[in-house]
């Protein structure tokens, strides 16, 4: 009964805004129960009214710029017609079928937007025959704000579904590209040419190109680099043929000892043509680890990019990369890069898998947990063995980072350094990726100059 009496509230109160006294009257209730179902109303289906109060908006607005024309009794047989016109359409524009959601994403992120501010993200009331121009239940149909302002007064119905064409295709195009390309679905490697000219990687190299030919993995170079650790310096793949290009200009490089070591990202070279647009955050391609819609990078970017202020850095990213959410956690102790590869790596949208620390210091960890319980991200430990050892630069080498693999396709790429902890961490990315085929690989060679596979790969989807 009660359930029953509080629709009847909605709609004479609510909806239709008849005064208190009479609610009372009609439905046989006092003052004070009126109060007090309404106040739980107002509660338990916040939503509807927030949702009813704009369509009151959209009908007061006809009524007051079209009164003779709008053929509602009123506004409740409007709510009713719109509530049931809505739902006949399953929330699709009547002429491009888009989902009103669709839309609505693509002006939230500002994939699109208008001058217009106040329309645009829900469907609006269209006359089918516009010559007509009577808004009725019989001549009205709810469109998205392109077609309803394309449409305008010049086409009938028929006329404008002959002149419309893709413009579905078109959004939902643009509502996929809102979700990064991530590993799993590339299907193209780059690599540095010098990863074969520099004699002291040929013999990686060497074991590494058959393995790339017999899984049928694509693959081609890069020319005009200074160092093979290409994930850095290229641009970041956001959709097919969208990418983000940052500034590369890495603080480890600002030396003299290591400037001419700089890659120019503008003087590379690759065979293909691609679309990219230019950031002007300072960011190096390592430090950024996506899933479809979440970035997570270190602190780092924070100091390099210390002439914006920290708010405006993750606002600029989020924006740039067209993620919904970015994290950021401690940069690892003595590695001098800041990358996150070496540290993190997505499953998929809810599984992170992190390199254990449990030899970190106390005070770090602690920050490390923190950071990474405000991901929401179910966290799986991963191998990883530290390995005491400098190169010839006085730098640690990379070996024992096992998260660093690079993963095209279905095809993992798992290094190997000749440590006791090898056989662990190649089988645990076995059971972790029960669908791809991991292929062990010894990357001694590369790893002695700090860096692993993800970090001499640029995969991309074609």
């Amino acid at each position: 009964m009660e359930t029953e009496l509080k629709d009847k509230i909605f709609e004479k109160y609510f909806i239709n805004c008849e005064l208190a006294k009479n609610v009372c009257s009609d439905l046989d209730i006092k003052s004070k129960e009126l109060t007090q179902l309404s106040n739980q109303i107002n509660k338990e289906r916040s939503d509807e009214i927030r949702e009813m109060q704009r369509i009151k908006n959209l009908y007061n607005n006809k009524k007051n710029i079209n009164k003779d024309k709008v053929k509602f009794l009123n506004f409740n047989e409007f709510y009713k017609w719109y509530i049931s016109q809505y739902a006949k359409q399953q929330g699709k524009c009547y002429y491009c079928k888009t989902k009103e959601k669709v839309i609505a994403t693509l002006f939230t992120k500002k994939f699109l937007s208008t001058k217009r501010t106040k329309r645009g993200h829900h469907l609006e009331v269209e006359r089918l025959d516009s010559k007509n121009n009577e808004y009725s239940k019989t001549n009205c149909v709810l469109a998205c704000y392109f077609c309803n302002n394309d449409k305008s007064d010049i086409f009938s119905e028929d006329e404008y579904f002959e002149y419309l064409k893709d413009r579905k295709i078109f959004f939902e195009n643009q509502y996929k590209e809102n979700k990064m390309i991530i590993d799993q679905e590339t299907n193209f490697v780059y690599f540095s040419s010098l990863i074969k000219k520099d004699k002291k990687y040929l013999p990686f190299w060497e074991r590494l190109e058959p393995i790339l030919i017999d899984n049928n993995i694509d693959f081609r170079f890069i020319e005009n680099t200074r160092d093979i650790w290409c994930r850095d310096y290229m641009p970041i793949q956001k959709g097919i043929n969208d990418f983000i290009q940052f500034v590369y200009f890495p603080d480890y490089y600002i030396f003299p000892e290591y400037i001419a070591k700089l890659t120019i990202p503008s003087e590379t070279k690759i065979i293909e043509k691609i679309h990219k647009k230019n950031s002007k955050l300072i960011i190096d391609g390592g430090n950024v680890i996506k899933s479809k819609t979440i970035a997570i990078l270190t602190e780092k970017i924070i100091n390099e990019n210390s002439n914006l202020e920290p708010k405006t850095v993750l606002s600029i990213l989020k924006k740039d990369l067209g993620v919904n959410k970015v994290y950021l956690i401690p940069k690892a102790p003595y590695d001098y890069t800041g990358h996150a590869d070496g540290m993190i790596r997505f499953i998929n949208e809810n599984d992170l898998l992190v390199a254990d620390y449990s030899n970190e210091s106390n005070s770090w960890r602690k920050k490390m947990d923190k950071a990474l319980e405000k991901t929401g991200l179910n966290i799986i430990p991963f191998p990883s063995e530290v390995v005491e050892e400098k190169n010839e630069d006085s730098d640690y080498t990379a070996k024992g980072i096992y998260i660093n693999f690079a993963q095209i396709g279905n095809i993992i790429l798992f290094p190997q350094f000749k440590l006791d902890s090898d056989g662990i961490a190649l089988e645990k990315t076995k059971k972790l990726y029960p669908k791809c085929k991991v292929i062990p690989v010894n990357s001694n060679e590369i790893a002695n100059d700090g860096g692993v596979l993800n970090c001499i790969t640029w995969n991309i989807k074609k």
